[in-house]
């Protein structure tokens, strides 16, 4: 029986370049969060409604930047969390950054969508 289990062990020299993958001192630290992570947990939520969305992350970043990371409304300074469960812990604010359609009865499409306070998503159609 332990002929068997000392033939079934891995050993360095069988896994070659896999060896210590999935081990968190050998993730590479600068590859855990970059200036798209905030945005992930947007483009995740916009993807799974039932609409159309063409977004990615860079277009996510570059329309937060082209607002100045400011409410297209109401120009209050929006910080967006970097970390999906940051966002999750504050679903009751009606402050925090959320996308919204321009048009409502399209999808998230390039061009028809800006960034608002959550208030904004909250309030009815006008």
């Amino acid at each position: 029986m332990l002929d068997v289990l000392l033939r079934l062990q891995y050993r360095a020299e069988n896994l070659g370049g896999h060896l210590g993958q999935g081990q968190p001192e050998h993730l590479d630290p600068g590859n855990r969060q970059d200036r798209h992570s905030p945005f992930r947990y947007i483009l995740r939520k916009a993807r799974n409604r039932k609409q159309h969305c063409d977004r990615d992350l860079v277009n996510l970043w570059e329309l937060g930047s082209s607002q100045d990371d400011r409410c297209a409304i109401f120009k209050l300074a929006q910080r967006l969390p970097s970390k999906s469960l940051t966002w999750d812990r504050n679903t009751g604010d009606p402050w925090k950054p959320s996308m919204d359609r321009v048009d409502r009865g399209r999808g998230h499409e390039r061009g028809k969508v800006r960034f608002v306070v959550m208030l904004v998503n909250l309030s009815p159609p006008h």
